[in-house]
């Protein structure tokens, strides 16, 4: 069966838990909550990649202002997919799905990835987003090394 994207309800957040633990440090619990309120706040939203009630993937999508030395902005935070369901096009689903919202809000999208993650680079690229800069983005939760590059997907015509 191959996984529907769809926007993520509050079941679906906690059933995306575990998957931000193959990733990120911190404990179930609170990343429970963490995607519950990307599911009820204004300005956030969750997508979820899943075969039935299981979970694949997902992608978060989340408004950033003045906290960081990156411009404000909607950003993808979180891109996430089980390791065996990688490589069958679910990235790209769930990065469509966010990129469709964005669209309805803002006059861009900005996403950042590790300078050593070729997959990354790969789909930003084939998906629209235009290198803006590359070392220390000072995007909050990030470690403050060289090690970023921060892409752009314009909305309203050539970057």
């Amino acid at each position: 069966m191959r996984a529907r994207v769809r926007l993520a309800d509050q079941d679906d957040a906690a059933r995306a838990a575990p998957l931000a633990l193959t990733v990120a440090h911190g404990d179930l619990d609170e990343w429970r909550q963490r995607l519950k309120r990307d599911v009820s706040e204004p300005d956030r939203w969750l997508f979820v990649a899943a075969n039935g009630r299981c979970v694949v993937g997902y992608c978060r999508l989340s408004m950033v202002r003045s906290a960081c030395q990156a411009p404000d902005g909607y950003y993808l935070v979180g891109l996430v997919v089980a390791e065996g369901s990688r490589r069958t096009g679910i990235a790209e689903g769930l990065v469509s799905a966010a990129t469709q919202q964005a669209r309805q809000v803002a006059d861009a999208l900005w996403s950042f990835y590790d300078v050593d993650n070729r997959p990354s680079a790969a789909l930003h690229t084939r998906l629209g987003f235009l290198e803006q800069s590359r070392g220390r983005i000072g995007f909050p939760g990030l470690p403050e090394d060289d090690r970023h590059v921060l892409v752009r997907r314009s909305f309203t015509g050539p970057e």
